[in-house]
């Protein structure tokens, strides 16, 4: 669905992508990979801003929460956007540690990728 809208709609001045709840984290990883696709094709010569916005999702995280819920969810099997870590962090998260990565620290990774 992602391919045909990126190859087959005309690119739009703004792309937002939300969620609620736990679509809230969906959001967020999916505002990376659409970002990723716009960019890596050149589409409207980069033109279109994309925007996400989490509904209720980030509430109260605890430690416990990082570690099981995103296991639970497959997060790091192929969904994960490897692209946006930091080289100091890239073989923590590759071994699937999370330990100390908080949620701001993955906003603030894919904003300052694109």
């Amino acid at each position: 669905a992602l391919n045909y809208v990126i190859t087959q709609i005309p690119p739009p001045p703004r792309l937002l992508v939300t969620g609620c709840s736990a679509g809230a984290y969906g959001s967020w990883l999916w505002t990376q990979w659409i970002s990723k696709q716009y960019q890596d094709r050149g589409i409207g010569n980069n033109t279109t801003k994309i925007f996400q916005m989490g509904d209720s999702g980030m509430g109260i995280v605890t430690d416990s929460f990082l570690s099981e819920s995103f296991s639970t969810w497959n997060f790091f099997e192929g969904g994960f956007p490897q692209f946006i870590v930091p080289p100091s962090y890239e073989s923590q998260v590759g071994n699937k540690n999370i330990t100390g990565i908080t949620l701001a620290m993955l906003y603030e990774w894919g904003a300052l990728y694109f």
